[in-house]
Order: structure tokens, then C-alpha cells, then sequence
């Protein structure tokens, strides 16, 4: 048996890469050219040694776990981990499908139609490499369509999110939830929630409890307001800021949105995202 290492390597590797995008795209998770195409590098030369090392199911797990691992680390920065892990999953799910369909398409395609056409002048590597190259792009295109479906059938659940204040800016993903509707008493205008870390990071001398109000600097006395809360767990005041601007990102596009920002001292985060922004705000 003839074992073509370099087009075995090229299929995991396509295979890899197309996973790697769409799940990327599914699960919203900001990545680069750069980060997709060297996992994707990764995961075929995974592939490759688990069949030239042959090390059993024991190996295939193995590798399947490290490169889960490897995923999760290096698929994007400044993400929270349960999204990368989440992001990872959706890569596996999709590597799964992906592999199935071009496995199966390279057969009948290698069986049927190559045969048709074949001159029988062509060596072997060529031909896989028409045969994967007519797969892929059959794989793409069927992609492309489905996640245009998806996209048009879901609503949008998060959204990127760019807070000034007093000269310092951050750009945070935040879940949108159309149940937060969390307003500031004098001038009703929505409340974003963010959460503690994230708020130092812009205003880290500023009050996060409603017993260090008095202790603020002056240079919040404008900006400070109370906010009184209820959820499941009862009543609570937080304390929020009126920032320089809220801005959302949509495409390419940037919009101001006119929106107060609380801080969440709560542990945890919105299923991955580490800031709540009302539906209301961007209607």
C-alpha cells in the first residue's frame, strides 16, 4: 500500500482550516489569518503523526486532547476561556462533518468521475489533488450557504462594545439580553452591566460599592449615579458611570450608543462575555 503523506498532511489540513473558520464564525470568537492557519497546521500534522507513529486509540485521544488544549490557548486573545473551550468543541463537531463529507465525496468523485474524464496519462498525486480540490470547494460552498441560513435565522447575542472614559478607552464583547432592562433613575437611559475586571481596567480608582460612594474622586462627582437592581436573588444598588461615549461595532461600521455603565462586583460572567448590554439600548 502507497501512503501519500503530503497529500494525507494537505486534506487534514484544509479539513482543519475550514473547521476552524466557520467555528470561528459560529461561535463569534475574533480570531486572525495568522492564529487559524497556524492551528490548522497543527491539527494536520496531529493527523499525521498519528498515522505514521500508529499509536492506537490511546494516541488518537491523546492528541485529540492536546490539540483541544492548543486550540483553546492560541485560537484568540483577551477571550474569556469558557468561549475559547466552546469555540474548540464547535471545531471538533465541524472537523467531524467536514472530514465525513469530503471522505466520502473524494470517494464516489475518485470512483466515478475521475474515471469519466481520465485520460489515463495522470499520475496518482494529481489526481487526488484535482479530486480534493473539487471537494473543497463543494465543502465551502455548502458551508457558506448553511451559515448564511444560520445567521439570517438567529438574532444577534453579542455584540463588540468600545467604552471611553476620562481618555481611556476599552473594547469589550458583550452579550446582548433583552431582559436586562435595568435603567438610571434620572434620565432613564439603559444601563450596561460590566464586570469588575474589566472596569478597573478603565476607572480603577472608581467606587464599586455603594460604601465607597462618598469616598470617590472628585473627578467622578458629575459621572456617579445609583442604580437600584432586582433580579431572582433580590434588591441591590450598583454603581454606575456616565461614560464619554458607548460605541458598537456593526461590520466595519461604528454606532453610538447613548447607555450608563454599572459595574457587576458578582463573580463570574454573561455565559462567556464579560459585559450585558441591553437590547433597548441598541433599538
Amino acid at each position: 500500500m502507497v501512503f501519500y503523506a503530503d497529500v494525507y498532511f494537505l486534506i487534514n489540513f484544509t479539513v482543519d482550516l475550514l473547521a476552524l473558520y466557520f467555528a470561528t464564525r459560529l461561535t463569534r470568537v475574533k480570531s486572525s489569518v495568522f492564529r487559524i492557519v497556524g492551528l490548522a497546521f497543527v491539527g494536520g500534522a496531529f493527523a499525521l503523526a498519528e498515522v505514521l507513529l500508529g499509536g492506537g486509540l490511546a494516541f488518537m485521544l491523546l492528541l485529540g486532547g492536546a490539540l483541544m488544549l492548543i486550540i483553546a490557548t492560541f485560537i484568540a486573545r483577551k477571550v474569556h476561556i469558557s468561549r475559547r473551550l466552546r469555540c474548540a468543541l464547535t471545531f471538533f463537531v465541524l472537523e467531524a462533518l467536514i472530514g465525513g463529507v469530503v471522505g466520502y465525496g473524494y470517494g464516489l468523485f475518485d470512483r466515478y468521475l475521475y474515471h469519466g474524464i481520465s485520460d489515463g496519462e495522470s499520475d496518482v498525486p494529481n489526481r487526488r489533488l484535482l479530486i480534493l480540490a473539487l471537494m473543497i470547494l463543494f465543502t465551502v460552498l455548502v458551508l457558506k450557504l448553511v451559515l448564511s441560513l444560520f445567521s439570517q435565522l438567529r438574532s444577534q447575542k453579542n455584540i463588540r462594545t468600545e467604552i471611553e472614559l476620562m481618555g481611556k478607552v476599552i473594547t469589550v464583547d458583550a452579550l446582548v439580553d433583552s431582559g436586562n432592562l435595568l435603567k438610571e433613575p434620572s434620565t432613564l437611559r439603559p444601563v450596561m452591566l460590566l464586570k469588575e475586571e474589566k472596569m478597573k481596567s478603565i476607572a480603577p480608582d472608581m467606587p464599586l460599592t455603594v460604601g465607597d460612594f462618598l469616598k470617590a474622586d472628585p473627578r467622578y462627582s458629575k459621572r456617579l449615579c445609583i442604580i437600584p437592581a432586582r433580579g431572582t436573588g433580590g434588591g441591590r444598588i450598583l454603581v454606575g458611570v456616565r461614560p464619554d461615549k458607548v460605541s458598537v461595532f456593526d461590520g466595519a461600521e461604528k454606532f453610538s450608543v447613548d447607555a450608563v455603565v454599572a459595574v457587576d462586583t458578582e463573580g463570574g460572567t454573561y455565559g462567556g462575555f464579560f459585559a450585558l448590554m441591553p437590547a433597548a439600548a441598541l433599538d
